[in-house]
């Protein structure tokens, strides 16, 4: 079991001790040590549920564990209880005020008296559970012996292996080939994609046998033990040369090395975990005779990576195409084709096999389970219903889960928040799990850059999916499939961790932690005081929200996170005021157009989110929020419409652990915020560059520069930044440029470039100064060059993938040698009325994957119809399109 919610009752606990620390009053001494007490409790009990991870557990066990956890809620409950009741006490800074009035000071004494009887009350709680002897004994071992895995491996013959037949050609390949070396393979994969069949498949080959002096197939898991693991290959090893195995005793790995030093061997090892995993094992394997072969098989693709010298020898098994998954499915749920589906089961079949997605094992699994079942639609509806619940995904994602640390576990456990297919901002998921407390500091690292490295991790490992992705290779968002959603709703209610109100029959008697609202029903909410974080963002609410839910909000009084984003409110809700701890809070995608005074008594808010909203200004109370770390407001009253700034406040420098500010009006107070990440402005005057200049050299984790001026004709005076941000990586320049400015060339590490309304005279081209750039991925130019052409010289552009010339007004000729933009992926084209000739190197258009073109003139577009000079440049592309106005829209095959 997790200590879910644990690290946050921890922190909040600490913050309370601290606060007292400072302040040492003596009408609060007593409380102090209640409090101290009561934090090295929860300490005792987070190390005793962080112990029964990944045990199995007795059904008496298991009500021990919801004991501690619902015991550890009641002191977390208590610790913000006070904080809340603190707050009314604190001034900006967070001192605790030491006079008050005669009134104030009686309640305050007397709430006092009442946080120690609740502790009291608590702590007579926890000696009862001292009395059942959780603890582990004084070995640290666990009353419970750990888990023993499991897993069945459906084999199949050369003929039943579908969808990956090429990538099985490939091994054999390498398998058998005249490389003398000995050769490392990967296969890598999310738990359920076929690894283990196909490399069993492979394996038994009889051709493969034969080249082999010896073989052996070990699978590693996740707590194997070396020494059995060399004994076990070793005995492997003797049995297929019939020789007697050395006897047992110490040093197996050197008689290992003995044994292979003059053989040709094959050796698989089956799921390997970790990297270091792999360096023990390797240092047992010599290099042999000519041509040994090793093959790894990993959920990990750094792992996978780290095995081999080339990326030719990693393999990658993703889900399977639908026509290759319904084939498998018919194979194994009727015994025949895929024609051979009974038409009455269908439909139900294909919901089955779409909740599969695509994974071997799981289709496997479920069709040998289908193919005893009677053939009956009531019975494969109730088959359906039930597939989350199936042993199966436990079997597949279980080991994977308990190998996680508790931080990446809680994480993990977050997606059961969000519906089924939803795809996830990694920005918003970030500051979610920041203001969740799920990160642990590291040193000279901030929490959002550890929590990156955390979803890093979780997509490695092939359990959260990359939904879209940048050309600089960053994840833009992501999702879990829907059997890892499955698995995740069912841990997380076991673990407490979250309630979904998803349907009229959700119910939850425990204490609810986090609440998500899928389907707009609340006619039988449990109890929700103990709520800490609300989710309202996912049902179609509507014009109007439902009428319970602003009546709701007044009755969470500790919630630390809530997201309403896109719910329709046309108010700030007034009940917000109220939940002085909020950490999070985001009414992005709504109506409001202003944001009340009241905003000030958000203590604690890390992020406040505001885009696409109607706001035109921001409060000066703002300026209270001095734990305020992302600060994000845009207005935007339709989708079509582009993102204007919102009117900032003046003194905004008073916010300095702001770490994202975006999109506001330009006041020239910025010098103060030096631990800004991201910036994005607009309104910036003449004379306002100068300023802009001196404040950004003081920003040095700058990573994203957005700036504008104040009208497209108003020059920017950015040339003469002197000491750019080291680490920037993304510049947006809005505004007349005299210049190109030159500090932009010795940007190392920058990937994205956007020059708009810079009109630079005919003599300064953009190109020359960013042609040897060596990072840049993305690059738009959009009003940005007075000249009459173009010119990508050879070599130039080396990392380039994306382009997009938009408006340039005189140009005539685009052209691009051959050698340049080597791995350019998409190419647009706009409004570029007076462009005649796309002159291109002869291998160009072989690289380009798609080419846009939109309001061009006729005759440039003629000349790629098929019977003209240059379709047979671009006749392979699987994408080209075409666009005059609004609605015109045609791609190449249309001009055939």
């Amino acid at each position: 079991m997790a200590e879910f919610g644990l690290t946050a009752a921890l922190f909040s606990a600490d913050t309370v001790v601290t606060a007292f620390r400072r302040e040492a009053l003596h009408s609060t001494k007593n409380v102090q040590n209640v409090v101290s007490e009561s934090n090295g409790n929860l300490k005792q009990m987070q190390a005793y549920l962080r112990d029964m991870e990944g045990k199995t557990l007795s059904e008496l066990m298991k009500q021990d564990v919801i004991q501690v956890r619902d015991v550890a809620y009641d002191l977390e409950d208590v610790l913000d209880e006070f904080m809340l009741h603190q707050n009314h006490h604190i001034q900006k800074h967070g001192v605790i005020k030491p006079a008050y009035g005669f009134a104030h000071y009686v309640r305050h004494r007397f709430y006092i008296h009442d946080i120690k009887s609740k502790v009291q009350l608590i702590e007579k709680k926890i000696d009862g559970l001292r009395g059942k002897n959780l603890r582990t004994d004084t070995e640290g071992r666990s009353r419970t012996p750990l888990r023993t895995e499991h897993q069945v491996v459906h084999t199949l013959d050369d003929d039943e292996i579908v969808g990956f037949q090429t990538i099985r050609e490939e091994l054999l390949h390498q398998l058998t080939d005249d490389e003398p070396r000995r050769i490392t393979i990967s296969l890598v994969g999310q738990g359920g994609s076929g690894k283990t069949v196909l490399v069993r498949n492979v394996y038994e080959n009889k051709r493969t046998r034969e080249l082999f002096c010896c073989h052996a197939l070990v699978r590693v898991s996740r707590d194997f033990q070396v020494e059995n693991l060399f004994c076990d290959m070793l005995k492997q090893f003797c049995a297929t040369t019939k020789e007697s195995v050395p006897d047992e005793g110490a040093d197996t790995q050197a008689k290992l090395r003995s044994f292979l030093q003059q053989k040709r061997y094959l050796v698989v090892l089956e799921d390997i975990w970790r990297e270091e995993d792999w360096q023990s094992i390797n240092a047992a394997l010599p290099s042999g005779l000519f041509g040994s072969r090793i093959i790894v098989t990993t959920q990990n693709s750094a792992v996978a990576s780290c095995c081999v010298d080339s990326p030719r020898f990693v393999h990658r098994l993703t889900s399977l195409p639908w026509p290759d998954a319904w084939n498998l499915f018919c194979k194994t749920a009727f015994k025949v084709e895929h024609g051979g589906c009974p038409p009455e089961l269908e439909e139900c079949s294909q919901r089955i096999l779409k909740r599969c997605e695509g994974l071997p094992n799981a289709i496997v699994e479920v069709g040998s389970l289908l193919s005893n079942n009677s053939r009956v639609p009531r019975e494969w509806e109730k088959f359906h219903n039930t597939l989350g619940s199936r042993k199966l995904i436990d079997r597949t994602l279980l080991p994977s889960y308990n190998d996680l640390s508790n931080d990446v576990k809680s994480c993990f456990l977050y997606f059961s928040i969000f519906p089924e297919d939803y795809n996830i901002k990694w920005g918003r998921l970030v500051r979610m799990w920041v203001a969740e407390r799920f990160v642990t500091e590291r040193h000279n690292e901030t929490l959002e850059e550890i929590a990156e490295d955390y979803l890093d991790e979780l997509i490695q490992r092939n359990l959260v999916h990359v939904s879209r992705a940048g050309f600089d290779g960053r994840v833009r968002s992501c999702r879990v499939p829907n059997l890892v959603l499955d698995f995740l709703v069912r841990k997380s209610e076991e673990e407490n961790f979250v309630l979904v109100l998803a349907d009229s029959n959700s119910s939850n008697n425990r204490k609810v932690r986090r609440l998500s609202v899928h389907k707009a029903d609340f006619n039988s909410l449990p109890d929700l005081t103990s709520v800490r974080s609300i989710f309202l963002s996912f049902p179609s609410w509507g014009e109007h929200l439902h009428p319970k839910v602003l009546d709701l909000l007044h009755k969470f009084k500790l919630v630390r996170v809530l997201d309403l984003q896109g719910t329709p409110l046309d108010e700030f809700p007034k009940a917000i005021e109220t939940l002085t701890l909020l950490r999070y809070l985001s009414l992005r995608n709504t109506n409001i157009k202003k944001v009340p005074k009241s905003i000030k008594k958000l203590f604690y808010l890390e992020t406040l989110d505001l885009k696409q909203t109607g706001l035109t200004e921001l409060p000066k109370q703002i300026l209270k929020l001095h734990h305020l770390r992302n600060l994000l407001a845009s207005r935007q009253m339709n989708n079509s419409d582009p993102a204007q700034a919102v009117e900032a406040v003046s003194g905004i420098d008073a916010l300095k652990n702001l770490q994202k500010l975006s999109l506001v009006n330009y006041k020239p107070d910025l010098g103060e915020l030096t631990q800004l990440r991201k910036l994005g402005l607009v309104q910036l005057r003449p004379e306002d560059g100068t300023s802009l200049c001196t404040s950004i050299q003081k920003m040095p984790s700058l990573r994203t520069l957005d700036i504008s001026s104040i009208r497209k004709e108003e020059r920017l005076f950015v040339e003469d930044l002197r000491n750019p941000p080291p680490h920037l990586q993304c510049l947006h320049l809005k505004g007349r440029l005299q210049r190109f400015p030159g500090w932009i060339s010795t940007l190392r590490s920058l990937f994205k470039v956007v020059l708009k309304w810079s009109k630079l005279h005919y003599t300064i081209s953009p190109l020359v100064a960013l042609q040897n750039s060596l990072n840049l991925t993305e690059l738009h130019l959009v009003d940005a060059y007075n000249g009459l052409e173009l010119v990508f010289v050879a070599e130039s552009f080396k990392k380039l993938k994306i382009l997009y010339v938009e408006q340039l007004e005189l140009l005539q000729t685009v052209t691009i040698a051959e050698g340049a933009l080597p791995v350019l992926q998409k190419l647009t084209l706009s409004n570029l009325f007076h462009l005649k000739m796309l002159r291109t190197g002869a291998n160009f258009a072989t690289r380009v994957e798609e080419i846009h073109l939109r309001n061009m003139r006729v005759d440039l577009v003629n000349r790629l119809k098929k019977s003209n000079v240059d379709h047979g440049r671009v006749n392979h592309l699987p994408s080209i399109c075409f666009k005059y106005g609004k609605h015109d829209h045609f791609s190449l095959q249309a001009l055939s």
